[in-house]
């Protein structure tokens, strides 16, 4: 069973994780001087592992806001279908008396 709703976050957290054991794996191999098998010095592996982690940060950043921007329109889009409410300051009475008139005329009558 997956822990999220969205297969994207799954997907985010599979590539995090990886990014995750990637960077412990440098830092043991730093630690036991497995790098020169590679052919890379320390300085190398850290630029790769910093930029390794800033793209997931940089992607996970973008693909929130382009989610949030979404979620934003959703919402405007539903609260433009919504029911406008006139709110009843600065009202003299005749508008009070149309505007309850009008209400009872469309109302469903009580059985």
């Amino acid at each position: 069973e997956k822990p999220y709703r969205l297969k994207f976050n799954n997907f985010i957290s599979y590539i995090a994780q990886i990014v995750i054991l990637v960077t412990f794996f440098a830092a043991i191999s730093i630690d036991q001087g497995l790098m020169m098998d590679f052919g890379m010095n320390s300085f190398q592996l850290g630029v790769f592992l910093v930029l390794c982690n800033l793209s997931m940060l940089f992607f996970v950043i973008i693909v929130g806001f382009s989610r949030f921007k979404k979620y934003k329109k959703q919402k405007q889009s539903i609260q433009a279908k919504a029911e406008k409410m006139e709110w009843a300051v600065g009202f003299n009475a005749n508008k009070f008396r149309t505007t309850f008139a009008s209400i009872n005329k469309a109302s469903v009558p009580a059985s």
